[in-house]
């Protein structure tokens, strides 16, 4: 029930909003919000590799973290020069073409100390010609600064990484693990999809990961890479529960039909604006699901969620009542 303040409340929300000094959060994110859902840490050097498709021999490019670093690719793409420059690697003017997917599988190369992919070839549609060149940007990530699901931990850090046992190798069955995110300020929580290949039965989830509060699930499994799943968490905590069953699957058939390891996930969390962030992980009781659908990956990547965890009691009615004068 409301009270007489949230009455209040409400009227006066309301007599602002028409007078335009109310701005309501209408869901989408800013670009600068989206930028720092893809950054990683700064202190990780950004490096970069090169080939053209056209030299002898079989054309590859090396990429090399050493031993207890992790590969994190941030962009790869095709490109071409619109001149015939005889270089490998882009230039300002390039045509490029980032979506490199029915080419190559990056799932061999996110969290492995170093992998070795041979250069292909790809039509820029809108250049109207082939790709001369891969270029490859990543970043090489210790595997001391990310959190094992599984493994108990309590500890303040201002952003970090989680990833599953033992990846990029063959997750354990039959585990339930889960990770407490939580700020002690109004900071918006952002979690970042850098790598997850979890088994699925149908369309249904057997294994999956889900970042929840009290009001929403967001549910995950199959495959998501690099760049295409960005999560925004309005509220002061959030959960991962990583679920496997005991199923002792190790391959399956994703997009174009290849068939890929089911190696775990990697993702990136931090708070913005910047704040301390308490980590707390470990082993806990299985969670049954009224669905095992996976959330839908949202057009540009981006799920806004947890929002109605931060409001008081009673301004639901309040939102709603905004909402629809908006509209």
């Amino acid at each position: 029930m409301m009270t007489t303040m949230d009455y209040s409340v409400t009227i006066i929300l309301c007599f602002l909003l028409c007078f335009g000094k109310v701005h309501c959060y209408d869901g989408r994110l800013e670009e600068r919000d989206v930028q720092m859902a893809e950054k990683s840490n700064e202190n990780h050097i950004l490096k970069t590799v090169s080939q053209c498709f056209h030299v002898r021999g079989n054309p590859f490019v090396t990429l090399y973290c050493g031993s207890n670093h992790m590969i994190k690719i941030n962009r790869a793409f095709h490109g071409m020069h619109h001149q015939n420059i005889s270089r490998c690697n882009f230039l300002p003017g390039d045509c490029m073409d980032g979506d490199l997917s029915p080419y190559y599988d990056w799932s061999n190369c996110l969290g492995a100390e170093h992998c070795v992919k041979s250069v292909k070839q790809s039509w820029l549609r809108e250049c109207g010609n082939y790709s001369k060149y891969l270029q490859i940007d990543y970043q090489c990530v210790k595997n001391e600064e990310v959190f094992d699901i599984c493994e108990k931990s309590n500890t303040y850090v201002t952003e970090g990484y989680i990833k599953s046992p033992n990846y990029p190798s063959f997750y354990p069955i039959h585990r339930d693990c889960e990770c407490n995110i939580s700020v002690s300020g109004k900071s918006r929580m952002l979690v970042s999809f850098y790598d997850l290949l979890l088994e699925m039965n149908g369309k249904k989830c057997a294994d999956w990961l889900m970042i929840y509060d009290d009001d929403y699930k967001d549910l995950n499994c199959g495959e998501i890479m690099t760049g295409m799943k960005n999560v925004s968490w309005q509220g002061p905590q959030i959960r991962l529960h990583f679920h496997t069953d005991v199923n002792n699957t190790r391959r399956q058939s994703f997009s174009y039909n290849t068939q890929r390891n089911l190696k775990g996930f990697w993702v990136y969390f931090n708070a913005e604006p910047k704040d301390e962030v308490l980590v707390k992980c470990g082993p806990t009781k299985p969670k049954k699901l009224q669905s095992y659908t996976p959330n839908p990956i949202p057009k540009g990547g981006v799920v806004i969620a947890g929002t109605a965890s931060t409001l008081p009691r009673g301004w639901s009615f309040t939102l709603l009542l905004m909402m629809t004068v908006l509209y």
